[in-house]
């Protein structure tokens, strides 16, 4: 409803516009024009900060009522700081949202955000496992239940 109001308020080109210079890039489209390669590496590591994060604050031993906390803040302030870089992604969706809306140049860059935040989660969730392999209790597993209707005779008949 909200948007059927403002799209009557603005012009469609203008919403276009605007969405469009939100888009991530490096180079041409990024307003500190930082390169690819380093847009590349902020992206990995804040991604994998951010995972990191995630990881850390829903884990069963952590106390789940500060995760929300901690994740909102780690994703401000990640993105407060790759802002200046490349506007700041983190999320492939997003980014794949505002590339449509901002063009071929837009488009062209999308792979970049694709590939940072997938190999900064794969990276992240390779760390926490090696280091919570040592820390965290073993899960309980729970016994399988035994068939009622079964006999708890085990021995076998010979001949049989």
């Amino acid at each position: 409803m909200l948007w059927a109001v403002l799209m009557t308020l603005i012009d469609a080109s203008t919403t276009a516009q605007a969405l469009g210079a939100v888009a991530n890039g490096y180079g041409e489209n990024s307003t500190s024009q930082a390169g690819w390669s380093t847009v590349l590496l902020v992206e990995f590591v804040a991604t994998t900060l951010f995972v990191l994060v995630v990881l850390g604050s829903t884990a069963p031993r952590a106390n789940a009522v500060l995760a929300p906390v901690a994740i909102g803040a780690s994703f401000a302030f990640l993105l407060t700081i790759l802002a200046p870089f490349d506007g700041g992604s983190l999320n492939p969706a997003r980014s794949t949202g505002t590339a449509v809306i901002g063009g071929v140049e837009s488009l062209s860059q999308l792979w970049l955000f694709w590939v940072a935040p997938l190999l900064g989660g794969l990276v992240a969730g390779l760390i926490y496992r090696v280091v919570d392999l040592g820390r965290s209790p073993r899960r309980a597993t729970v016994p399988p239940a035994e068939d009622a209707t079964a006999s708890t005779d085990t021995s076998i008949a010979p001949g049989a």
